[in-house]
């Protein structure tokens, strides 16, 4: 976990006033971030988050953060989902009856991943509208921050060069369905599956299908596979691609 969270120490804060109802804005220091997750150590703040209560075209109120997010690490990230929470000044979570989620992710990793390591605003948004009393009172008490990014992570270029000057690894005798998704290294395929569909990227969704009914086809046509095994194969990739979709979906539902 990668830590950039100084509990009060630069964190500027511009308070709703009560009087006038003017909507909450804050600014938070990049000091005052912190990044969680899978993806922690490879993106950090370039500056100063701002947190805005904004209202909606149907008249209800949202909570919107800008975050200069910036690749620090060398190698590409292949996937990426995020969402954020606002903290006060004790470390407490002012978003509980909401999730601030990051919005076109899939457009904006590109540039992100770019050699030059340019800085991006990403926009997170609250997952549902609310009054304008709950929008202040999140973004008025916000001092700090704390982002969780789940990435999949590209290997570099030299490892990816060692692998292919290796000899491959021979095709198992007599294999089960575990051997087979060892071998074929059916896990990290998945997790990046799981990463595409939280992100809603379906395009890439439907290509890691498509890869996996492509090894499927490669057991069936290998002389120690056959139509048995990759019909078992077929089966178990399925049941964890619908694991997976139950999860992530009963997850968006309990935020909501």
């Amino acid at each position: 976990m990668k830590k950039f969270f100084v509990p009060g120490l630069f964190a500027a804060l511009l308070l709703a006033s009560c009087t006038n109802g003017t909507p909450a804005e804050a600014v938070i220091s990049a000091t005052d971030v912190e990044t969680t997750g899978t993806g922690f150590n490879a993106f950090a703040p370039a500056s100063e988050l701002k947190a805005y209560a904004v209202q909606t075209p149907s008249g209800n109120w949202a909570v919107r953060v800008t975050v200069p997010l910036q690749r620090v690490t060398d190698d590409p990230v292949e996937a990426l989902s995020t969402s954020l929470d606002l903290l006060d000044r004790s470390g407490m979570r002012l978003n509980s009856a909401f999730d601030l989620y990051g919005q076109d992710i899939p457009s904006l990793l590109p540039v992100l991943n770019d050699a030059t390591k340019p800085a991006r605003n990403v926009v997170y948004l609250s997952s549902s509208e609310m009054d304008k009393k709950t929008a202040n009172a999140a973004v008025a008490n916000a001092v700090a921050a704390q982002i969780r990014l789940d990435a999949v992570i590209a290997a570099p270029v030299q490892e990816e060069e060692k692998v292919e000057k290796k000899d491959k690894p021979e095709f198992p005798y007599d294999p089960s369905v575990q051997d087979l998704v060892a071998y074929y290294g059916v896990r990290s395929i998945l997790r990046q599956y799981e990463n595409a569909y939280r992100n809603g990227d379906k395009n890439r969704c439907k290509q890691i299908k498509d890869r996996l009914s492509k090894i499927e086809d490669q057991i069936y046509q290998h002389p120690r596979g056959g139509r048995k095994i990759s019909n078992q194969f077929e089966d178990w990739y399925d049941d964890r691609i619908d694991e997976i979709e139950d999860k992530v979906d009963d997850g968006k539902k309990k935020r909501r």
